[in-house]
């Protein structure tokens, strides 16, 4: 089989998967297209993933690895956790169900809060000064309902079955403590964060991390951000160790830490940076983090999928041969 008839037959494959793209997952497709078009940059791809928003969508389209439901879950992590890495701290859960009946008045007034294991955003502080358990049960009564993962396609988050559950607070009712994320390739630390929760807004520092071991203030801010937190500082090395043994398992994610004292406390998992939208780095091929991921090492190409989706992986595989060897 000659060449050229081999990478003719690898581009009806991949048009193939494109169109799979567009048509299975329009409105993923649209999403990322907005985006390609407000940055000037090329249309994004399933089948050939090159920019960051490329690898996002390769994931919520292809990549459904049950590790990535497990880590959408919020009490589920916290079993994950304890079975393959106890060592990590996780805040203490007191309490959970699927309906909140009968959620004990005893937590009002408790350094506790309530959530639910599915969403974003699902948060009461339950020592919330003059507090009613009717009046918890009105502003949660519809969490349980909440579709998380449509805006953005998310495709774990909608196979994880919804909870409330009560753990401790991190921190105290006013003040919100300061939390590390850490983005994670493998177990290459790319990038790194402080953030905190401010009367004025949110504050943050971003934090690049070199080949040579050294960090580096990033220049831009975040989106979620209104203004620089001003600590000149990177999360310190056993932040980063302990995203690190949570990241070895994945080929990308980022792990958000608490802050307590020297000390980190596991907050959650985040496969969907910004609902897979990594702001103003995510249609750069060259990018750091771009770079960093390395979509071979996924769930999808790691584990055997159904006959076409091997023959999309051998295509692929010798696309990116071609590309190292241009």
């Amino acid at each position: 089989m000659s060449g050229k008839f081999l990478i003719a037959m690898d581009e009806l494959i991949f048009a193939g998967v494109e169109l799979y793209g567009v048509i299975r997952y329009n409105r993923m497709f649209h999403y990322y297209l907005r985006w390609a078009r407000r940055a000037k940059a090329r249309t994004p791809s399933l089948a050939r993933p090159i920019t960051l928003n490329d690898k996002y969508y390769f994931r919520k389209a292809l990549d459904h690895s049950p590790l990535h439901v497990t880590l959408s879950d919020k009490l589920a992590t916290k079993d994950w956790l304890k079975q393959y890495f106890p060592d990590i701290a996780v805040p203490k859960t007191f309490w959970s169900d699927v309906s909140l009946e009968g959620l004990p008045e005893d937590f009002l007034g408790q350094n506790a809060v309530l959530k639910s294991n599915h969403s974003s955003g699902h948060i009461i502080f339950l020592n919330e000064p003059g507090l009613t358990l009717a009046e918890v049960k009105r502003r949660a009564q519809n969490w349980l309902t909440s579709k998380h993962w449509k805006r953005y396609s998310e495709w774990a988050y909608s196979k994880v079955p919804p909870r409330y559950f009560v753990e401790e607070m991190i921190g105290t009712f006013g003040q919100h403590p300061l939390e590390a994320k850490v983005y994670t390739f493998g177990n290459q630390v790319t990038t790194s964060l402080y953030i905190q929760k401010q009367k004025e807004g949110r504050a943050m520092d971003i934090f690049t991390h070199q080949n040579d071991g050294t960090t580096k203030l990033a220049p831009h801010l975040a989106v979620v951000s209104d203004k620089r937190l001003g600590l000149e500082k990177a999360p310190p090395q056993n932040a980063l160790a302990i995203a690190m043994k949570v990241g070895s398992m994945l080929d990308h994610v980022r792990v958000d830490l608490y802050e307590v004292g020297r000390s980190y406390i596991f907050g959650e998992a985040t496969l969907y940076n910004l609902g897979g939208n990594f702001g103003v780095v995510s249609t750069d091929p060259y990018d750091g983090n771009t770079v960093a991921w390395d979509i071979t090492k996924s769930w999808f190409f790691q584990n055997k999928q159904n006959w076409f989706w091997e023959v999309y992986k051998s295509a692929y595989f010798r696309w990116a041969y071609r590309q190292q060897t241009l």
